[in-house]
């Protein structure tokens, strides 16, 4: 009974990645960053919903969306906005700059679920061209406490990042407390 199941699974996972793979080469590519930042919000919401219990409307959804959709284009049209800092409607938004030749950037991210004390880890690992080279997302029964959320996703950053034989890398995460203890500066 178990096997049919996994079974099932990666038949439409593989079924999933061939449509995916499809529409990456029939879909113009405006129309798939539309898609991707919907799916994004939708992902968002459910996740809103799931763990914090907040409903938004999706007259709310589409408004967001193409806000979303309207600052994209903006950065688009205007790059150097995207080497620095741009004022957004949240405060004082950060964008991801490109690692020097021949770097590899690898940059994670944690999110804490205290209901069911997890923790959740995604990383991504770009190169110096901004090229998505890996990335993996993982979740674990650890104590809900956002420094070790980071500490945890800085380790899974690193294993990625060995994992693929890289050497010159520059790990990346938001979480300043963890980036200073990896870099000496506090002792711990």
């Amino acid at each position: 009974m178990c096997s049919r199941n996994l079974q099932k699974r990666s038949i439409s996972n593989q079924t999933f990645k061939e449509l995916l793979a499809s529409l990456m080469d029939e879909v113009d590519g405006e129309v798939l960053i539309e898609m991707a930042v919907v799916v994004w919000r939708l992902w968002k919401r459910r996740n809103e919903w799931i763990f914090q219990e907040i409903f938004t409307n999706p007259t709310s959804i589409l408004k967001q969306v193409n806000q979303k959709l309207q600052e994209l284009k903006v950065l688009y049209n205007n790059p150097s906005n995207t080497s620095e800092r741009q004022e957004g409607r949240e405060g004082i938004v950060e964008f991801w700059k490109p690692p020097p030749n021949n770097f590899y950037k690898i940059n994670w991210d944690a999110a804490v679920d205290h209901k069911k004390c997890r923790v959740g880890v995604g990383v991504i690992v770009r190169n110096w061209e901004g090229q998505v080279m890996g990335t993996m997302r993982t979740n674990n029964s650890l104590f809900p406490d956002p420094h070790l959320a980071e500490a945890y996703g800085a380790l899974q950053a690193v294993s990625l990042g060995t994992e693929l034989g890289l050497r010159k890398i520059i790990l990346e995460g938001d979480a300043l407390n963890v980036v200073k203890e990896i870099n000496g500066e506090l002792e711990n």
